[in-house]
């Protein structure tokens, strides 16, 4: 099986537009803030993104267009995600909420529409004796289609480095193992590079980050460099430039 970069990036959006969980006992007391290694009292962030064409030899960046708004409570819990087709328009929305416990439960809407409703998505996390998660069981449930009841649709297995770093991930689907990313990162803990191998072990695609940080340390803007190892040589794919306006409580 060969992993173009556009197949990730789909199943990586649908992740990402589908996100929600119900956490067991052992998930920890880190935040989704936390998790997703944010620094300071984030209250929103408002994702756009840009692809680079390639012009005589030189990567240019084309217009840049909208993709999510994503908001978090003052305790750290993601509450509402929004996308949006390049526009200000929003095709979809995710709603997390979350019982007394802290255990969260997510409703996505098609077209932005609260009577129309999409799917329901529950994400159970097992976690180390740092909190980290080490295993995430995506199940999907249809509000309105032919599955009835909950499936078991993705598997994660993560692991980490000693400094609490995730290091590599297994990702399989309905049950298959797809492929298996290995991160790499600078002296500071960001991310620098990501390899993606199929399920034969062979090398198939690396992402190289670049970015540029606000002054509490989250960065701002990324420039992804999608890398295509083909015969030992390296090819570069594409690139795009991803922008995160944040605000703080």
């Amino acid at each position: 099986m060969v992993i173009t970069s556009q197949v990730l990036n789909r199943t990586s959006l649908a992740i990402i537009a589908l996100l929600a969980s119900l956490s067991v006992a052992v998930a920890g007391t880190k935040s989704e803030r936390e998790h997703q290694c944010l620094f300071g009292n984030v209250k929103q962030i408002i994702v756009s993104e840009s692809t680079c064409s390639n012009k005589s030899g030189k990567w240019v960046e084309g217009k840049r267009a909208y993709d999510r708004t994503v908001n978090y409570d003052v305790k750290g819990n993601l509450i509402k995600e929004v996308r949006y087709d390049g526009t200000v328009r929003a095709p979809s929305e995710t709603n997390y909420h979350y019982d007394s416990k802290g255990n969260r439960t997510d409703s996505v809407y098609l077209n932005n529409s609260k009577s129309q409703l999409f799917r329901f998505v529950r994400r159970l996390f097992k976690c180390d004796a740092n909190h980290n998660r080490i295993e995430e069981l995506v199940y999907s449930r249809e509000a309105d289609g032919p599955i009835e009841g909950e499936i078991l649709t993705e598997r994660y297995l993560h692991s980490y480095d000693n400094n609490g770093n995730r290091a590599t991930t297994e990702y399989y689907h309905y049950g298959v193992f797809t492929y298996k990313s290995i991160c790499d990162y600078d002296t500071k803990g960001t991310l620098a590079e990501q390899s993606f191998y199929s399920k034969s072990g062979k090398l198939q695609m690396k992402e190289l980050y670049s970015y540029e940080f606000d002054t509490v340390g989250n960065w701002i803007k990324r420039v992804t460099k999608n890398q295509r190892i083909e015969h030992s040589k390296v090819y570069t794919e594409s690139m795009k430039v991803t922008y995160q306006t944040i605000s703080y409580y």
